[in-house]
């Protein structure tokens, strides 16, 4: 019998890659447009389901179904801030040795990234590729990496989707350069690790999503001096 389940996010908690902006920033109501237009591009099955909402001083999803709190368990660990991911295990301490001291100590939180450029692109396995290992997903360039963050198939679980997912820090690139998948302009990223290929889309979307090579290319080179 179908069930309805809510939850509420606070804003503080969402993902940059999300809002677009710091969180201090941000409003409910538009850190509620900005999980809409997350989903509805990067999980457009996911976005059909839920009802996003503002809430007080945070994002309130609600779903209708079968199984809402496994649909609400994916929404919220696609919108949280990666830090904010628990760490489970256990610890055992000599009870005589364990002690507590607390103490105060101002931190500044850590800046978030800013965004340079982003584009909706295809990811092909290089240097051997077939049909079926291509990803299409989300290129995002930062000042301190490149982040591929590959569009959610319902059939895959989150764990084979993290497995897909790329994080480049600048300073491991060694080469960036022009390539191609058959007759498809690339974007090739060279790293000690492995060489990375990404390529226009199967369709264009939205305007500022557009991805062009060569403007990939400038960004990238001038933002790692090494490559110059």
């Amino acid at each position: 019998m179908p069930r309805a389940a809510e939850q509420s996010v606070p804003v503080e908690e969402l993902s940059y890659r999300v809002l677009r902006m710091p969180h201090v920033e941000a409003t409910p109501r538009e850190a509620a447009a900005a999980v809409q237009r997350y989903l509805q591009r990067q999980h457009p099955a996911l976005a059909g389901a839920l009802e996003v909402t503002a809430g007080q001083g945070a994002v309130v999803l609600r779903v209708e179904g079968e199984a809402p709190e496994e649909l609400l368990g994916e929404a919220v660990s696609l919108l949280r801030r990666r830090d904010l991911e628990p760490v489970t295990g256990e610890l055992e301490v000599e009870v005589a040795e364990f002690a507590i001291k607390v103490t105060e100590v101002e931190t500044e939180p850590e800046p978030a990234e800013r965004e340079v450029l982003t584009s909706d692109v295809r990811y092909f396995p290089y240097p051997e590729c077939q049909w079926f290992e291509v990803r299409n997903g989300r290129l995002t360039l930062s000042e301190r990496r490149i982040v591929f963050e590959p569009r959610l198939i319902i059939a895959e679980s989150p764990d084979a989707e993290a497995s897909m997912r790329h994080l480049i820090p600048l300073g491991e690139i060694e080469k960036a350069y022009r390539g191609e998948w058959l007759t498809v302009p690339c974007l090739m990223v060279q790293t000690q690790e492995a060489t990375y290929r990404y390529g226009w889309p199967a369709r264009r979307g939205e305007l500022d999503l557009i991805f062009d090579v060569d403007e990939w290319l400038d960004r990238i080179r001038s933002l790692a001096q090494h490559l110059r």
